[in-house]
């Protein structure tokens, strides 16, 4: 019997059957998964797949905001996100949060950018302001 591949072996021949245009690649990798009984980390190799694409220059981003995004707002993220991975090909996931409040948050497989109200608000109240009374 065979050893399993690892996550990361795994993730990294999904994402170039992706990126060598397979449609054939997710499902195959969904019945992999279910059949060698490792749906506890299908979330984990979801990520490792995104990290493996993000490493061959396209960046998958989860992008939550309180309101549907404009064309204008899409550009822009799609930019910054190129620009800061030097990605050839941005993939937005795009989320609506009406608890948000507004602003918007960028999840990619490297990192977290926040820049929604509710994280401000935050930020401001863990400062433990204290107003001063003459």
């Amino acid at each position: 019997m065979a050893a399993p591949l690892s996550r990361r072996a795994l993730a990294q021949h999904t994402a170039e059957q992706l990126l060598a245009g397979d449609k054939q690649a997710l499902p195959r990798l969904a019945a992999y998964i279910v059949d060698a009984g490792r749906r506890k980390e299908a979330t984990l190799i979801a990520r490792d797949i995104e990290r493996a694409l993000l490493g061959h220059g396209v960046c998958v981003a989860t992008v939550t905001t309180a309101r549907p995004l404009s064309a204008a707002r899409r550009k822009e993220i799609t930019e910054l996100l190129k620009h800061r991975y030097t990605a050839q090909q941005v993939e937005l996931q795009e989320q609506v949060d009406p608890m948000l409040l507004g602003g918007t948050v960028i999840k990619t497989p490297r990192d977290e950018l926040d820049a929604s109200l509710r994280a401000r608000l935050s930020q401001l109240k863990s400062m433990n302001i204290k107003e001063e009374h003459e």
